[in-house]
């Protein structure tokens, strides 16, 4: 069974009908009005209740101790119904430690107590080895339970019987229940508590409070209201105790501390007497060395409790320091290495009273890398007063080590046809040395890309370190003989029009290629232009000439045809209107000539339509239509055509805007510069004036955006005229990000993963407003899991343009750090780790054979748990060997060490240990220790 204690205010009222109330304030007494006293017997000692308040329960040694109460009328009484209320703090039983026994009380009569002559009972036990737990309420009859008994922690525990069913109640609430109809029978027999008269070792073992017992079964209310009853809350500190102040003395000269007196403290407790031992530190008119000493008293009371308090004695010291460094060391250095670890013994302050500290203020310290030439290494030795002390030595580390070097593979070419020898090119050699910058040198042979003469020739180098060794390489360069041939060829013709805007193109192409065994000629451009050129709209031959020192020559050639495809311009004046007035027959009319032009000269400009009609002519009454035609060199055209309309009409005013204008940003900008046009005027008064209204000017930087430019006009006779158009610029630029490199990351042995928090990425856009958001992974500072998380994210601008990138955090689990040697000896491991699936285990060892005498040491995660102890060999009942209990941290990698030592006389030195966590099997491991080493298991606990 389960059972806890949970504080709360009481919600019924408490039954004071109870046939015996025993309060266990320190005593035995009856609280109820029948005076049911009890006498204590054993080991029954005051203890703190529940609520902390000093002597307010009574503990039990689970061997000895119970309480007696002499039968009286009212304690005949429980038969057909019957509740007892207690609360409770179960210890081990050290006579019985895998049985808990909760011996709450018993009334019984051995000599008449059967299965079918019950008596009164309560008691529950929990079997951890055989793993049951029963319920009891007489000898005959026991109900398993469904709940665990805890232990080191109060709780409330009610048993009831109502003549048809036992019911049990933890801490307010039914924990199990079954049905049960026997009447209890009547005897003269004593009540004990604590103490199962038919079962002499089943004592209780732990403190016990409020005992309660009644003829009735209460309700579920009264058991609650009895159970948040807290009344008897603790109120006062059980013990106090108070030291000295602080104090300070000056040892005499020569003298290494002083022997000081000090007052003893004061201790005051409420319960009991307190008992004031010095824990700590020397005691009064005691000799106390120079520094800082800590006195440390403790103060107990009778039911245990206790209280600490400490002072400080500081005696000053008046001796100078001193200090020893090591003699001056002279190495090479380590192999590959331009520096070399090297281990000094410490310096030594030999002094008269308390040792100094000792700092390395200057070089390196005891085992780290030291460079090549003279290190100097300065110590100090600082006492408790300020005072120094300096020592130095040197540290000289010699280049001994010669360089590497690895010349290239023996080379084989070929001389051109009729030549004496060949240019070779070939790279320098690979060197390294153990220092940095070695100078490498030829020593022998041509240079690379020298000429090399037909025949071998040997290049030989060398490279030299700072320190002057030397190391040297060589390999062979073979030049042969080869026939001439020479030839040439160019690339295709090409055909390809103009450039956009010229009369011209720019002309890449090839280089004609050599061919034949001659790749030394020389290739020569004898005519037209080179690549890259602009070529003039027409064809053009290119020749090429290749000739060798030989007097091999070689030609080819191919043409260049520049075509222009591109249709000249041209752009019509306006319409024109004319008023005239009423009865005129025409007017003459005067006009700008179209504007034409092409990407090559000279253009021409045709009068198609209306050609008898000319700037300055008489235009009639009406429409006439004027059409244009631009002709070029090639044949391209283009047309246009305006009209000059004549009427017998009042004047008219018009305006005419460009057309809406679209245009994306210019690059890295959030607006465009914009260029336009003026409006043109319309209607028959050209000598009205035109502005802009409103709106940037043209040439100007538009936003993002759309913006309306006006334009109006304005003519001495008053008429007005207005237009507009838009100019919207679109942003369609992506945004730019940026995400951190790739992570990798280590966690601890046993985790899940690891916390990690990483920088946003950067980002930007030619416009304000991007927004960034994670698209995959984990939040920044977040546990990142064993293996490989990708972290993705998106920039989105205010346009909806995006661009994205992404990195890997990668995790991998740390090796668990574990120590290679303890006391001096090598710590070898078991393969595999034990793994368990309870926190608390139990650990039992003996030794492998028959008890011969060994003695063992456990070290569990550093800490000497077991330290000489004589081993046993193991016993047929489990509990009664040696044991040891551990408390494992989830996640972590634990360590027990076995240390042994052969006094007895059978070898080896062999321990067996038996892992018991409640959960899965036992698991049986062998240990052994021999001179130099110690044997080891690894324990790991994973929910």
């Amino acid at each position: 069974m389960v059972l806890m204690c949970i504080s709360m205010a009481a919600a019924a009222q408490l039954p004071t009908d109870a046939l015996a109330h025993y309060t266990m304030d320190g005593h035995a007494g009856d609280g109820s009005s029948n005076l049911n006293n009890g006498t204590i017997t054993g080991a029954v000692t005051p203890t703190t209740d529940r609520f902390g308040n000093p002597c307010g329960a009574l503990k039990f040694d689970g061997t000895s101790g119970y309480i007696r109460v002499e039968s009286s009328h009212s304690l005949k009484r429980p038969g057909r119904a019957f509740s007892v209320a207690v609360w409770v703090k179960m210890e081990v039983n050290p006579s019985s430690p895998t049985r808990k026994w909760l011996t709450v009380c018993c009334k019984s009569d051995i000599s008449d107590e059967t299965f079918n002559s019950p008596q009164f009972r309560v008691q529950s036990m929990q079997d951890d080895l055989k793993g049951y737990n029963t319920v009891s309420i007489n000898t005959d009859f026991t109900e398993p339970a469904q709940e665990n008994l805890l232990l080191s922690q109060w709780f409330f525990y009610v048993l009831r019987y109502d003549g048809s069913t036992v019911t049990a109640y933890i801490d307010g609430k039914s924990a199990f229940t079954f049905p049960y109809s026997k009447q209890l029978n009547a005897n003269d027999m004593p009540l004990e508590i604590g103490r199962d008269v038919p079962g002499g070792m089943e004592f209780f073992c732990g403190s016990m409070d409020d005992l309660r017992i009644f003829d009735r079964a209460l309700t579920v209310n009264e058991i609650s209201a009895l159970y948040n009853d807290v009344s008897g809350k603790a109120k006062s500190q059980p013990v106090a105790i108070q030291c000295p102040a602080d104090c300070q003395k000056t040892a005499p000269a020569g003298k290494c501390g002083i022997p000081v007196n000090y007052s003893q403290p004061d201790a005051t407790v409420d319960c009991g007497v307190a008992n004031v031992k010095l824990i700590a530190g020397p005691a009064s008119e005691s000799f106390f060395p120079i520094g800082e000493t800590t006195v440390t008293y403790q103060a107990t009371s009778s039911q245990g409790n206790t209280a600490t308090c400490s002072f400080v004695v500081r005696v000053q010291d008046s001796n100078l320091p001193t200090i020893a460094c090591p003699k001056s060391i002279v190495v090479n250095a380590d192999p590959g290495m331009c520096s070399a670890v090297v281990q000094y013994p410490d310096a030594t302050s030999p002094t008269i009273c308390a040792t100094p500290t000792v700092q390395l203020v200057q070089g390196g310290a005891s085992g780290d890398a030291f460079p090549i030439g003279d290190s100097k290494v300065i110590y100090r030795a600082t006492d408790a007063n300020a005072r120094t002390a300096e020592c130095h030595f040197t540290i000289t580390v010699k280049d001994a080590e010669k360089p590497v070097i690895d010349c290239p593979q023996d080379l084989q070419v070929q001389a051109p046809a009729g030549a004496t020898g060949t240019p070779v090119s070939f790279p320098d050699p690979d060197f390294s040395d153990n220092c940095p910058n070695p100078k490498l040198s030829q020593t022998k042979g041509p240079a690379s890309n020298a000429l090399f003469p037909v025949g071998t020739s040997t290049v030989s180098y060398q490279v030299k370190d700072a320190a002057g060794n030397t190391a040297t390489c060589s390999f062979a360069v073979v030049v042969e003989k080869q026939s001439s041939e020479l030839g040439l060829t160019c690339p295709q013709d090409i055909v390809l029009p103009a450039n956009p805007g010229i009369c011209e193109a720019a002309v890449d192409y090839p280089e004609p290629t050599l061919t034949g065994n001659l790749p030394d000629a020389t290739v020569t451009r004898t005519t037209g232009l080179a690549s890259g050129d602009h070529f003039a709209v027409g064809s053009q031959t290119i020749t090429y000439q290749a000739t060798h020192k030989t007097g091999a020559r070689a030609n080819c050639s191919f043409r260049v045809t520049v075509k222009d495809m591109e249709k000249p311009t041209i752009d019509c004046p306006a319409d024109v209107k004319e008023t005239v007035e009423e009865g005129a027959t025409g007017k003459a009319v005067t006009f700008v000539a179209p504007l034409i032009a092409d990407n090559c000269p000279n253009p021409v400009l045709t009068q198609m339509a209306g050609s008898d009609l000319k700037s300055g002519s008489t235009f009639p009454i009406g429409k006439s239509t004027l059409t244009y035609q631009a002709k070029d060199a090639a044949g391209n055209t283009a047309t246009c055509s305006f009209h000059v309309v004549v009427d017998q009409q009042a004047s008219e005013l018009g305006l005419q805007c460009p057309l809406d204008i679209v245009v994306n940003t210019d690059e890295g900008e959030c607006a465009a510069v914009v260029r336009f046009r003026n409006a043109t005027l319309t209607g028959n008064l050209p000598d009205a004036v035109v502005a802009q209204s409103s709106g940037e000017r043209s040439g100007s930087k538009f936003h993002v955006g759309t913006q309306t430019v006006t334009f109006s006009a304005a003519h001495p006779s008053g008429k007005q005229a207005q237009c507009a158009f838009r100019i919207t610029v679109k942003d369609n630029e992506n945004p730019i990000v940026k995400c951190p490199n790739d992570v990798h990351l280590h966690a601890q042995y046993g985790s899940n993963g690891t916390n990690f928090t990483f920088e946003e990425p950067s980002y930007a856009d030619n416009c304000p407003r991007v927004k960034l958001t994670q698209t995959a992974g984990l939040a920044s500072n977040a546990v990142f899991p064993i293996g490989s998380t990708t972290m993705a994210f998106l920039a989105k601008d205010a346009a909806g343009n995006t661009a994205s990138c992404q990195f890997n955090v990668q995790v991998s689990e740390a090796e668990p750090e574990l120590p290679a040697k303890i006391d001096g000896d090598t710590v070898v491991y078991n393969k595999d780790i034990v793994t368990v699936g309870a926190r608390e285990v139990r650990v039992y060892y003996y030794d492998n054979h028959d008890q011969d005498g060994d003695t063992i040491s456990l070290n569990f995660d550093g800490k000497w748990v077991v330290d000489h102890q004589k081993i046993m060999g193991k016993k047929k009942n489990l509990e009664n060997n040696r044991y040891i209990d551990l408390v494992l941290t989830p996640g972590k990698v634990h360590y027990l060490v076995s240390k042994a030592w052969n006094e007895g006389k059978k070898p080896t030195n062999t321990l067996t240990v038996e892992i018991h966590d409640g959960v899965s099997l036992p698991r049986v491991l062998n240990l052994t220790s021999n001179v130099g080493k110690s044997s080891a298991i690894k324990l790991y606990y994973k929910k």
